[in-house]
């Protein structure tokens, strides 16, 4: 299927990030409704343990304060929307939009 993504059950320096399929991190999840897939965060937070939202449920808990997050490849921290290299933000803008819950 065109809309499935691979969760990684482990990240960090020995299991970086693949900018090159549709794999996400475990806890790339929405903290709202738990959809996984494209998801923001604050813009003026790029540390690990921030709040990720999907589009439909960023537009209440963020408003126009939403970036993309993009997690660095060992997902200890969030690329500054500003530093993003060009394969990390083609990795986020070809996972869909919204996914299944729990998948």
């Amino acid at each position: 299927m065109p809309n499935e993504i691979k969760i990684m059950d482990f990240t960090g320096p020995s299991f970086p990030i693949d900018y090159c399929g549709k794999s996400v991190p475990r806890d790339y999840v929405c903290e709202c409704c738990g959809k996984r897939g494209r998801l923001w965060r604050r813009r003026d937070d790029n540390r690990a343990s921030v709040d990720l939202y999907c589009v439909k449920c960023k537009t209440e808990h963020l408003g126009f304060d939403a970036v993309p997050a993009i997690p660095m490849p060992d997902n200890t921290a969030y690329w500054r929307f500003e530093e993003t290299p060009k394969g990390a933000h083609a990795w986020w803008i070809d996972l869909p939009s919204l996914f299944k819950q729990g998948h």
